[in-house]
């Protein structure tokens, strides 16, 4: 199983969302506030200074694992395993805390919300936050030494907010009995606003990307496949969407919904018996379900292109397994690179390469990944009522590699490689 090391922050918080090098909190008390991620982690290291490059690559660099370099330098198994080892023992030994008064200063306030908060969502350098008595707006404001400016909380939706998703230029909002609502960001300056008058469906409680197209969820186990129409920008067109966020969007939802699939259209190639899923969540490519047995199984969702529709791959992977008297029905679930994180009313599992482990062994009040960022595609956030907890795991398990010094090289060309008579007796590997 992949370590996990955990940093806390000690506050009462209801939510949280890491985005553009900020940390957003929705606190307890009614505010909501925004912080510097970077000056976060600068105060963790400074409170822990004998591990202060370990805590900067863990929780502040997640890219490490990027780029052709990475690859070349991780791709080395000695070197791969060393950093594992490091990782391994900082899961074991270490569990880094800050207290909210050690960063209060450094905070800021957007606003007040007035009513109980359903989930926030930050993208194009907007804040979303669903509430139960309607959807807020926030600007970010980007200024030209890349701080932020944020607006107050602006009301932009009346009525009751359960999820909010973005992505293509697009917002969705989940309105439960509302229905499936959907607005678009044409660029940063303009007032964003809902398609109040033709909602995508009658009823919605969360969403999830299948790249461009979308999969709305009825509920725990019943959802519809929306195909989108979407534009493909040039190369030669300008690179970022937005006029003065940083954001790159090549494709641009162009209309919502042109074909919609429901359950026996997309289940009617596939093995798997759709009476028997509890509860059902996607990645951009692929749709997990987790089973009455205690199974989770994955199968890609394919185009029919002779018929012109999607279905679900009759071919089916067992992802885990639980036992079935122990496991409840997920409440809700998210994506991490080569696994998934699935919240249960009473902890928080990780899945990866068919092995989990809790992350925390209780309720939790909000539970979020961030594979689409660069910087916090590792790292998942979990909030409890006194405190909020980053969990970064480690990113290197899906690098391929190989050792530097084979003990049994393979000839290339027809020529046996000349080796050192000391190696594997001096080398440290």
């Amino acid at each position: 199983m992949n370590p996990v090391v955990k940093f806390s922050i000690n506050v009462e918080a209801i939510d949280c969302y890491l985005y553009g090098g900020y940390l957003f909190l929705v606190m307890a008390d009614g505010q909501l506030l925004y912080v510097s991620y970077h000056k976060v982690v600068n105060r963790l290291k400074y409170e822990y200074p004998q591990y202060s490059s370990l805590i900067e690559l863990i929780f502040l660099h997640n890219e490490y694992s990027k780029g052709e370099a990475a690859k070349i330098i991780f791709g080395v198994t000695e070197i791969r395993e060393v950093v594992e080892k490091i990782w391994l023992k900082a899961a074991k030994e270490i569990e880094f805390e800050l207290n909210f008064e050690d960063i209060q200063e450094e905070c800021k306030s957007i606003g007040e919300y007035s009513s109980i908060p359903l989930d926030i969502r930050l993208y194009g350098y907007r804040l979303f936050l669903g509430c139960k008595d309607g959807l807020y707006e926030s600007r970010l404001n980007l200024e030209d030494n890349y701080q932020i400016n944020p607006s107050h909380l602006e009301k932009c939706y009346d009525g009751k907010v359960i999820g909010v998703n973005a992505n293509y230029g697009s917002v969705v909002i989940s309105a439960d009995w509302d229905g499936l609502l959907t607005g678009e960001i044409l660029d940063f300056d303009s007032k964003f606003r809902l398609d109040e008058r033709h909602p995508q469906c009658k009823r919605s409680l969360r969403t999830g990307w299948m790249t461009t197209d979308l999969m709305n969820y009825e509920g725990t186990s019943e959802f519809d496949y929306y195909r989108n129409e979407y534009l493909q920008k040039k190369d030669t067109e300008e690179k970022h969407f937005y006029s003065k966020a940083k954001i790159s969007e090549r494709k641009i939802i162009k209309q919502f919904g042109t074909e919609v699939y429901g359950m026996e259209t997309l289940f009617n190639k596939s093995n798997i018996d759709k009476e028997d899923i509890v509860y059902s969540f996607n990645s951009s490519q692929k749709g997990f379900f987790v089973m009455s047995d205690g199974s989770i199984l994955n199968a890609t969702v394919r185009a029919n292109g002779l018929a012109d529709s999607y279905y679900i791959s009759s071919r089916s992977t067992n992802f885990a397994k639980f036992d079935k008297d122990i496991i409840d029905k997920p409440l809700s679930s998210c994506i991490v690179p080569s696994g998934c994180i699935l919240e249960f009313f009473d902890k928080v599992v990780l899945i990866q390469n068919s092995q989990s482990l809790s992350l925390v062994n209780h309720s939790v009040n909000s539970v979020r990944s961030y594979t689409s960022s660069t910087n916090y595609r590792n790292i998942v956030s979990v909030v409890d009522d006194d405190k909020v907890t980053f969990c970064s795991i480690f990113g290197l398990d899906s690098l391929n590699h190989k050792p530097a010094f084979p003990k049994n090289p393979v000839p290339v060309n027809g020529f046996e490689p000349m080796i050192n008579e000391k190696q594997g007796k001096d080398l440290p590997f």
